[in-house]
């Protein structure tokens, strides 16, 4: 599950499945449209049922205050990109900066980057310079 207003253009879903459907498991991600209003009913009837899934714009720095535990790297950047079950609570984590961290090792060493945006992303990308 992948929340987020808007939500269709997440490329989440596609890889999501594809990974799904090669390891045979029986399930599906889907994205979830939810607005400022309805982001916390949403949280909250996640963390009923335990579900896991990812945030993706405009929601990182909401969904970060609305959850009781987040791990280090959500603290940090006081946003939330994937959040998971655990003890019957929603724990929020960032998993932005170690996948940024990964892609500018594959780039030249002196290759130049420019940040755009100052959300949840972006926050990641500061931190990971």
């Amino acid at each position: 599950m992948v929340v987020g207003d808007p939500v269709q253009h997440s490329l989440s879903p596609a890889m999501h499945n594809a990974a799904i459907a090669a390891l045979g498991l029986d399930a599906i991600y889907v994205p979830l449209r939810a607005d400022a209003v309805a982001l916390p009913h949403v949280i909250k009837a996640f963390e009923a049922l335990g579900v896991a899934g990812n945030v993706t714009v405009p929601h990182k720095l909401s969904v970060a205050q609305l959850l009781i535990r987040l791990t280090a790297a959500a603290q940090e950047l006081s946003a939330v990109n994937t959040f998971f079950p655990e003890g019957g609570r929603l724990v929020g984590d960032n998993t932005d900066v170690a996948g940024l961290l990964d892609a500018l090792d594959r780039l030249e060493p002196q290759s130049p980057w420019l940040v755009v945006g100052t959300g949840g992303s972006a926050r990641a990308v500061a931190a990971a310079a």
